[in-house]
């Protein structure tokens, strides 16, 4: 180790619990205290259904489930066609937990008949207000719209009785997808023919006759093309991804301004295409915070669909800062797969929930960073698959706060399937080492830059050499694994030693503080791992270094004067 300090693998030794005793006669020992369990980043949430899964059917028995969407209560919606009578708009309503919710409809469902024929409903989002649209087609390809109160209810103000159409002239149309723009008026996209489509409503169900002239798009890219997402930009402008037939199939995405005319800065003619090889489909989008364009979707190589991610920068062109040339292909299961549904995390990173037709007993999601490499702290080297019972095919997904609801349905049984993971580490308990979930008492002895931890897990102690005389012996999850990591901060110069538990044959240091100050690491930027930070008692000053963009930045705020003592350096 740099600077003096020697980092040498570490020593486990039983001891009975009179050399328990005398081990540690005349040293001061930290206080172990009980935590929730440890999890690492795309853990199953233990708070939702039965260990993070729920198989239910969950009203009638075949649902084909096409959308999932999350109220401001944090009740979740899932949204697709029951067969009753005929086939029907159908939602189910979870409370957070994952039971069904008795107050929405009947028994937690809600049918909604717009036809003789077969409603199908594809795309659901939430306003504000906690009101619920939802859009799709019917049978004799009109477009199907309907609205709903938050418990259920039709919602009179939207159409009539809650529901509206719209019939493109001359045209056979099918709605994929929609979204809520900020004056609450609707935006609902799919095909008209072999043609993008895109068609606004107004609030109040009514077709909106500013979008285009008379409400609606029709936009031809190439020989054959369907619109399969929609996303709405903060100044207005309309973002629309789906396939286009180009000999070979490639991603087609379609920007629009907010009166529905192409958007000629985009692309240079509004219209832009990506190529991965063969059979290209995009199948959802979404914006980063700034401006960047995400569309996922598949490609087909070596003989299957393999799941695609792409990132467009503002004008339409790739962005070579994502996984090199903006593109980037993800083999998480055997046989085909395709990618249903994207989102951005709270750290920034790009998250895909991931349907896989061949593997019909999962729900499969992966991480990416915001480079477009593998993030290997989620899940399994960047994937997380769970086996669902029953069989699972995912349909969709929705992000909120830092949890991800994956939703589909029943392959070998029939009913809704609905995940929930964490997208960060569950807190891990303080000095937790050995990953039981419970603090470890741990010492770190100066003198000798040495650190001694009894192990809950087994009544082990661990023997570490790391740090030298005069070092502070400093707690967190700097990797984000669900264990504490062995750091020390030096504060002659402000120097960090981390040793961390994810690669314990390296170690990291970083120059970050001055001498002074105190070490007070948290997680500050809510990304799972600890940050490293400092306290300043000269000015009563925190500085804290961002681990979310690692670590290239950092932000300072004043608390506390001079004689105060912070919560992280109260043994020192």
């Amino acid at each position: 180790m740099s600077r003096g300090a020697v980092d040498m693998t570490h020593v486990r030794i039983q001891i009975n619990r009179a050399q328990f005793a005398a081990f540690f006669a005349g040293v001061m020992m930290m206080s172990a205290t009980l935590a929730v369990e440890a999890a690492s980043p795309g853990a199953l949430d233990s708070s939702f259904g039965r260990a993070g899964v729920i198989v239910s059917s969950g009203g009638p028995e075949v649902f084909n489930l096409a959308d999932v969407v999350v109220q401001p209560d944090g009740k979740i919606v899932g949204v697709g066609s029951c067969a009753v009578a005929s086939v029907d708009f159908c939602l189910v309503r979870y409370q957070s937990n994952g039971s069904l919710d008795p107050t929405f409809g009947t028994a937690g469902t809600v049918v909604t008949d717009f036809s003789n024929g077969s409603d199908i409903a594809v795309g659901a989002l939430v306003q504000p207000d906690g009101r619920i649209v939802v859009g799709g087609f019917t049978d004799e390809l009109v477009s199907a719209f309907a609205r709903y109160l938050p418990n259920g209810a039709p919602d009179p103000s939207f159409g009539v009785n809650g529901k509206a159409t719209f019939d493109v002239p001359a045209t056979r149309e099918i709605i994929r997808d929609i979204a809520l723009q900020a004056d609450g008026k609707i935006v609902a996209v799919g095909n008209a023919d072999l043609d993008f489509l895109a068609l606004r409503l107004n609030g109040n169900g009514s077709v909106d006759p500013t979008f285009g002239g008379n409400g609606f798009v029709v936009t031809n890219i190439g020989i054959a093309d369907e619109a399969k997402a929609v996303d709405i930009q903060p100044d207005g402008r309309i973002i629309v991804a789906g396939r286009t037939d180009q000999a070979p199939t490639r991603f087609g995405v379609v920007r629009y301004t907010i009166q529905g005319a192409l958007d000629i800065t985009f692309g240079g003619d509004g219209i832009a295409t990506v190529e991965f090889g063969q059979g290209d489909v995009a199948f959802s989008l979404t914006l980063q915070p700034d401006g960047k364009i995400v569309v996922a979707g598949s490609t087909v190589t070596e003989g299957a669909s393999k799941s695609a991610v792409a990132r467009l920068n503002t004008d339409g062109a790739l962005d070579p800062t994502f996984s090199g040339d903006g593109k980037a292909i993800t083999d998480a299961v055997p046989g085909n797969e395709q990618v249903q549904k994207v989102e951005i995390d709270s750290g920034g990173r790009i998250v895909a929930a991931i349907g896989t037709p061949e593997q019909q007993n999962s729900f499969t999601v992966s991480r990416y960073n915001a480079n477009g490499s593998s993030d290997t702290s989620f899940g399994n080297g960047g994937i997380v698959n769970t086996d669902i019972s029953g069989g699972a095919f995912t349909r969709a997904a929705v992000l909120y706060g830092d949890k991800l609801v994956v939703a589909g349905e029943g392959q070998n049984v029939l009913g809704i399937r609905l995940a929930r993971y964490n997208l960060l580490s569950t807190p891990s308990a303080s000095s937790d080492f050995d990953g039981d979930g419970l603090g470890d008492a741990t010492v770190f002895r100066p003198s000798q830059g040495t650190w001694f931890t009894v192990n809950s897990i087994d009544g082990t102690v661990s023997i570490n050499q790391f740090g030298l005389n005069g070092d502070l012996p400093v707690d967190g999850d700097f990797d984000g694994d669900g264990l504490s990591d062995l750091a020390v901060f030096r504060p002659s110069d402000g120097g960090w030693f981390i040793r961390r538990s994810s690669n314990p044959t390296n170690f990291i240091s970083v120059s970050f503080g001055q001498n002074g100050d105190r070490p007070v690491a948290s997680d500050y930027d809510k990304d799972g791992k600890t940050d490293i930070a400092v306290w300043r008692p000269s000015t009563g000053t925190y500085i804290v270094l961002r681990s979310s963009d690692t670590q290239s930045s950092f932000f300072a705020f004043p608390f506390g004067k001079a004689g105060d003592i912070p919560l992280s350096s109260a043994a020192q």
